[in-house]
């Protein structure tokens, strides 16, 4: 595991490393990141001590045989659930916004991005440790202080490493099924009426559930709609 006082991207960092040789299990962590990525190319900065970024190299032995790449679409997932049970360990609640934002109260305290390195998979997570409102990027944000949880980076690393073999491990030796039912379970975007954002259209529909893929299923005008990727937003009553 690789603590670094500061770095521009995690996930960039263990890409450079995965590409020179590090072997699948290797961490780079830190609780200052310059320039990180999200999902749909958004940017993931917090200021330092305020957050806490890893990434992880995940394989075929850490995952069910076979499941790289065919199945990989469900590791982002796994990443999700594997946050919403470090923030639990720590004494905080979360549910996922679809495919894997962390919500606290309907705030986003943290996200995940995987990215595809040859046969394996960089999961990368951030989580806003100590963020103060004045410092949070969007109004719908939110940290892990702002709900009374105070935890250093370090520590919230060790739970969420724990927390992530425990989902790769149930993973492997239960199968994808095992899986899909804890995320359905603690998905709260199935049931809301969420505005999808596609690149080609936008539309609104009810979210009715999660398919054996880890796609979102939508209704939309009396059509069932699967989401495989896009920006899910869940809309407030009256939106």
């Amino acid at each position: 595991m690789q603590w670094l006082p500061s770095v521009a991207s995690t996930n960039d960092e263990l890409i450079a490393a995965a590409s020179a040789g590090a072997v699948v299990g290797s961490v780079v962590a830190t609780d200052n990141q310059t320039a990180g990525h999200g999902r749909l190319g958004r940017e993931w900065v917090s200021p330092p001590g305020g957050g806490l970024a890893v990434s992880v190299l995940v394989g075929e032995s850490l995952t069910p045989a076979g499941a790289l790449p065919s199945k990989g679409g469900l590791l982002p997932l796994l990443a999700g659930l594997a946050v919403v049970d470090a923030l639990a360990d720590a004494g905080l609640h979360s549910q996922l916004k679809w495919p894997n934002d962390v919500l606290v109260s309907g705030r986003k305290v943290a996200g995940v991005l995987c990215r595809a390195v040859d046969s394996r998979v960089v999961v990368g997570v951030g989580v806003n440790t100590a963020l103060t409102p004045e410092q949070l990027p969007v109004p719908t944000a939110g940290s892990l202080s702002m709900f009374g949880v105070s935890i250093a980076p370090q520590d919230l690393l060790s739970l969420l490493l724990h927390a992530l073999d425990a989902r790769l491990t149930q993973w492997r030796e239960a199968g994808s099924a095992v899986l899909l039912q804890d995320y359905r379970q603690s998905c709260a975007t199935i049931g809301q009426t969420v505005r999808v954002h596609l690149p080609a259209r936008e539309f609104t529909a009810d979210a009715v559930g999660v398919d054996d893929d880890g796609a979102l299923v939508v209704v939309s005008d009396g059509e069932a709609v699967t989401v495989s990727a896009g920006d899910v937003i869940h809309l407030r009553e009256g939106e």
